[in-house]
């Protein structure tokens, strides 16, 4: 069963508050990108309890593939591959796998809806024509199911893979043709805690 927490250890909170910052600048970021060279198309998605779509649900669904060891304070924490993802008009999905580099156990954030894991996405006009993302010019979707669960604890070198999914949320229905970057994730348990999403230099097509 999924650990309900509300609330993380008073010293924590300054520091992974400032994890969710760089996610959050990270999105502005993902709007200048220059180029769309080794971008791949998305997607479609499933329910968020599950690997079916609903009957009829028009979608679409790519591979992926990319994998590549993530920074966080300076360091590789991170190896993290997205296989695919999947989107249609009211549900998304990825297949990503992280690996502990680290050399210590974490603790991935469980706290339900905040748990870091997710897609955000930019109007293509916007990559040339940056703007602070906010509800209406950035779609921010979080993560809702994990299957499986994400663990409690990551020890050093372990691995998850698993299927993270969600909803349009309040904007109805996923966006296309956006450029999309996917968050992996908040951690505690090294460097007092951090947060990690694919790189500035990354992001898929929404078509």
């Amino acid at each position: 069963m999924a650990e309900h927490v509300s609330r993380f250890p008073f010293e924590l909170d300054p520091l992974i508050a400032e994890a969710k910052q760089r996610m959050r600048r990270r999105r502005w970021g993902l709007a200048v990108l220059l180029g769309a060279a080794g971008c791949l198309a998305l997607t479609l998605a499933h329910r968020p309890r599950g690997p079916v779509l609903p009957p009829g649900a028009a979608s679409t669904f790519t591979r992926v593939g990319w994998s590549s060891p993530i920074n966080a304070t300076g360091r590789k924490a991170i190896d993290a591959t997205i296989y695919w993802v999947r989107v249609s008009r009211s549900h998304w999905a990825v297949k990503a796998s992280v690996v502990n580099l680290t050399g210590h156990t974490l603790r991935p954030v469980r706290t339900p809806l905040d748990t870091g894991w997710g897609v955000h996405a930019v109007m293509a006009g916007q990559l040339t024509h940056p703007v602070q993302c906010s509800g209406s010019t950035c779609f921010d979707a979080r993560a809702v199911s994990f299957t499986p669960a994400l663990p409690r604890t990551l020890a050093p070198g372990a691995r998850w893979t698993g299927v993270f999914s969600g909803t349009a949320g309040a904007w109805g229905h996923v966006p296309r043709n956006r450029w999309a970057g996917v968050g992996l994730g908040y951690y505690y348990g090294w460097k007092g805690g951090f947060g990690i999403g694919t790189p500035l230099g990354w992001a898929v097509h929404l078509r």
